[in-house]
């Protein structure tokens, strides 16, 4: 099979129909789909074959889009990269992939020249945007005189589709890779989940000839579908797991896209207001800034229904909050770039505070480990460990990391959590951001749920730093909603009554803003820097 077929399929389930909305122009499905081949022949031109590998590294665009049917179609490796990786992370990227094509703009010149050097075998640069830069090729004039018309590579279900690169927060970025299949049993969890949540039904009337009877007997049939009139704003980065899954899953679900470029609270508004969107996904990051963004009660958002959030746990205040405000409940999603993208959803769930959700595959499987791989009791936390057909095949060119990562079929994903009697996921934080202090466990996120409480705090991270006395101390980096203003023991006076003593934060540093990945996620590594 290869991923590549959603695309000719939603074409021949729903027609032609407005797909994509860029910057002022709608792109219908069928539209999309023939500039798609072109450039897939442009690629097969330019010496990509089987199993190559082909970069983008550019904002979310509609070549972005355009670029992942052409590539998977001719049987290549498609490697969407983070816009803004510079200096050595870009020439890892570019190095360690081994990308034959680049697909991005101008922008990025002095990048890609002075990571092209370490990276020998990017042999062409397609600019999306300017023409006649020496070195590149220009993208409409590439595929100016090429076929739209493009056969479609059979692939194994094993066979790799897509490699997509870590955030990096503990080193340099590792390429995750994922085959068709993998990708294509987690779309399926995925519309099995909206099927519960929109369905469509149509009452159907069919008349046959009985021939036995000798006369027209009427049948009467429920046939359930899905709603298709959703419109999708569309603002995760493209180069994440979470961004990419959700570009695909609209081949299944005919929603139409709204596409932004990169994340901007008041164009979201000014969408969501225009188009009648229903449907947003988001990071805890984005969605903090949405609901503190001064202009947020000037828009009409009314249509919209189902909101997501992933990537991070959600803080409790702010779901609350969002609900009290809005009457919708954020979902919340867990899963990584190893998992491509959830593994767990609380959609068509019964809503608890603070989980994550069920398993959104069927045939996926999660326990809770402790140090020594034993399963613990229910409600005990430990790690989580994942097994299903939609856990990474490996990581690229990194075959010890692999085995470390996955043992027995099992994905050690790092993150702690516990079950309920349910099966509901509830996560506690990262492995590697427990703090231990003077013998006792410290999550981050307990500190960081309670600093959420005071209506004066924004965002905010919590760390461990070496401590002499007790081994680590906790440190919390606060960023304060517009117009207001706190002090150090102002806060740290909040969190007492709230938290025993061991867990209280000892320094409270107020920033402008707290580091993020490309998709929105704290980087608590650059913190550590500071």
């Amino acid at each position: 099979m290869n991923l590549a077929t959603l695309a000719d399929d939603n074409i021949t389930k729903f027609g032609e129909y407005e797909y994509l909305h860029y910057e002022g122009r709608w792109y219908t499905n069928v539209e999309l789909s023939r500039i798609a081949n072109r450039l897939g022949n442009a690629l097969k031109k330019l010496g990509v074959k089987r199993g190559d590998r082909v970069g983008t590294q550019v904002y979310n665009c509609p070549q972005v889009l355009m670029a992942f049917q052409a590539v998977l179609k001719i049987g290549a490796i498609i490697v969407p990269m983070n816009p803004s990786a510079r200096g050595e992370e870009a020439a890892h990227l570019y190095r360690d992939s081994g990308i034959k094509v680049l697909i991005t703009s101008s922008d990025y010149t002095p990048v890609i020249d002075a990571a092209r050097p370490t990276a020998p075998g990017l042999a062409h640069v397609i600019f999306i945007d300017k023409d006649g830069v020496p070195g590149t090729l220009n993208f409409d004039k590439l595929i100016a005189d090429c076929s739209d018309r493009l056969a479609v590579e059979d692939m194994d279900t094993d066979d790799d589709a897509a490699m997509i690169y870590t955030a990096g927060t503990t080193g340099l970025p590792k390429g995750v890779v994922h085959t068709h299949f993998g990708l294509y049993y987690t779309l399926l969890g995925f519309y099995e989940t909206l099927e519960t949540i929109i369905p469509a039904r149509f009452q159907s009337v069919t008349l046959t000839k009985d021939v036995s009877l000798d006369k027209v007997v009427r049948k009467d049939f429920d046939i359930i579908g899905m709603e298709v009139s959703n419109i999708c704003l569309l603002v995760l980065p493209l180069c994440h797991i979470y961004g990419m899954m959700q570009m695909f899953l609209k081949f299944y679900t005919a929603d139409k896209l709204i596409v932004l470029r990169r994340f901007d609270p008041v164009e979201i508004f000014k969408c969501m207001e225009k188009f009648k969107v229903t449907s947003l996904d988001g990071v805890p990051a984005m969605w903090i800034m949405l609901y503190n963004h001064p202009d947020i009660d000037k828009y009409d958002m009314s249509a919209s229904r189902y909101l997501s959030c992933g990537g991070a746990p959600m803080p409790l205040e702010l779901l609350k909050a969002w609900k009290q405000k809005f009457g919708i409940q954020i979902c919340e999603g867990w899963g990584m770039s190893e998992l491509a993208s959830y593994g767990t959803s609380m959609f068509a769930r019964s809503f608890k505070d603070g989980s994550v959700g069920k398993l959104m595959q069927k045939a996926s499987r999660i326990k809770i480990l402790d140090d020594n791989d034993r399963e613990v009791p229910t409600g005990q936390w430990g790690e989580v460990v994942f097994k299903g057909f939609n856990v990474m095949k490996y990581y690229w060119n990194l075959p010890e990391e692999t085995a470390r990562t996955i043992k027995n079929g099992w994905l050690y994903t790092g993150d702690l959590g516990y079950l309920d009697q349910e099966g509901y996921l509830f996560l506690t934080g990262r492995k590697k951001d427990l703090i231990i202090r003077g013998g006792e466990n410290v999550f981050p996120s307990d500190v960081e749920n309670v600093l959420y409480k005071n209506t004066k705090v924004m965002e905010c991270a919590v760390i461990g730093v070496p401590d002499k006395v007790y081994g680590e101390e906790i440190k919390a980096f606060v960023v304060l909603r517009p117009g207001e203003s706190a002090t150090e023991q102002e806060l740290i006076n909040f969190c007492k009554p709230q938290l025993p003593t061991f867990k209280q934060p000892k320094w409270i540093v107020f920033q402008k803003s707290l580091p993020k990945s490309a998709v929105g996620k704290i980087l608590k590594k650059d913190l550590r820097k500071l």
